[in-house]
């Protein structure tokens, strides 16, 4: 897969299109990366966490420090973004992947960039403000739609759920569901999976 820097009109022009999706975010590099994902690709995507490659089309590598700068002044989220958090084996992917059949909704499922931003806060001090304006940036940029009528809908690795009150501070009107199987369920699916 070609990769490719981007230069500062090229961002601009890269950002404007709700197709460009961050696949990557690293926060030790201070770099994310961006691919052109269109609604057929991610609707296809069992996942969006990197496990699998999207598609063929090119990655810009832009650093965060210019993606933030570049956002500084639009990191609201303009819409209220709706999450899925759940525990594993309890039917979420399947939920995600109903709720993507419907034109009115665009799911993205278990996008790399907030799993990474979880992980991360876990395991080291982080700058409040700062993790916060990327949390808000990664959610703008996942949560693009073409048009304003479709409502978009995240569903988070299970690791994500301890940002679920910073995610839902986002945008006052954001809700989220949580998934969850008892632990005879989970224990059965668990086995059945390894």
């Amino acid at each position: 897969m070609q990769q490719k820097r981007v230069t500062p009109v090229s961002l601009e022009k890269l950002l404007r299109h709700p197709t460009a999706f961050p696949v990557k975010l690293d926060l030790e590099a201070e770099t994310v990366t961006i691919q052109e994902l269109s609604r057929e690709a991610r609707v296809r995507a069992a996942f969006h966490d990197g496990r699998k490659p999207l598609g063929p089309s090119i990655k810009h590598v832009v650093e965060l420090k210019r993606l933030l700068s570049s956002y500084r002044d639009r990191l609201f989220v303009p819409q209220p973004v709706h999450y899925i958090f759940h525990n594993a084996f309890c039917g979420s992917t399947l939920l995600a992947r109903y709720l993507d059949q419907l034109s009115q909704i665009s799911v993205y499922k278990e996008p790399q960039a907030l799993t990474h931003l979880a992980w991360y806060r876990g395991m080291h001090p982080v700058d409040g403000d700062r993790w916060r304006e990327t949390a808000a940036l990664m959610v703008r940029l996942i949560s693009r739609t073409a048009s304003s009528d479709e409502i978009p809908v995240i569903k988070l690795h299970d690791g994500c759920n301890t940002l679920a009150g910073a995610l839902l501070k986002l945008h006052p009107e954001s809700r989220g569901v949580i998934l969850y199987s008892d632990l005879p369920t989970f224990l059965l699916f668990f086995l059945i999976d390894s």
